[in-house]
């Protein structure tokens, strides 16, 4: 039988977002997350539950310690209201504003379906970004084809939108 106190040296967790919150109180040296995020259906429409979506990003920001996280976030292809299309204006309280351990930001997943992110998707990325205070790192993926000229300018706002340093996006 396994040692029940080995679940405190796990470093690297992946799991839907609605385990994150049960998760993270026992594996107190994590130093990469992955958060699943799942589409809900309501009536007739389905969207990303933005209330999970806080939730999960607040447990992540309860994780003790000083040293630096990744943080991997898999969104759920035909979602239409990914977190960082509704910002709300001047909003400091923000879950992403609470994430100071997170140097390393990865967004993937089937996004908008086969072809990946859209440009007007990608155009709202590094207002999201400059939310969380300690990126260094951002890579986005999938995404559709862009113009070179859009990427590149793409590509100089999210780096910009690192606060932390150097931002090395990827797209």
């Amino acid at each position: 039988m396994p040692d029940a106190s080995a679940i405190t040296n796990i470093v690297s967790l992946s799991a839907p977002a609605l385990c994150i919150s049960h998760l993270i109180p026992i594996t107190p040296l994590l130093t990469s997350i992955s958060i699943d995020f799942h589409l809900i259906r309501a009536s007739l429409w389905i969207a990303l539950s933005i209330p999970e979506y806080r939730h999960a990003l607040d447990s992540v920001s309860s994780l003790a310690g000083t040293y630096a996280l990744s943080l991997i976030l898999s969104f759920p292809p035909d979602a239409s209201n990914f977190p960082w299309l509704r910002i709300p204006n001047g909003d400091a309280r923000t879950p992403e504003a609470c994430l100071h351990r997170v140097t390393h930001l990865l967004v993937g997943g089937n996004l908008d379906g086969p072809a990946g992110f859209g440009a007007e998707t990608l155009r709202a990325l590094p207002r999201w970004i400059r939310l969380f205070p300690a990126l260094k790192t951002v890579i986005v993926e999938p995404q559709a084809a862009i113009p070179a000229s859009e990427k590149e300018e793409l590509l100089k706002a999210i780096a910009d939108a690192c606060q932390a340093g150097k931002g090395a996006p990827a797209l």
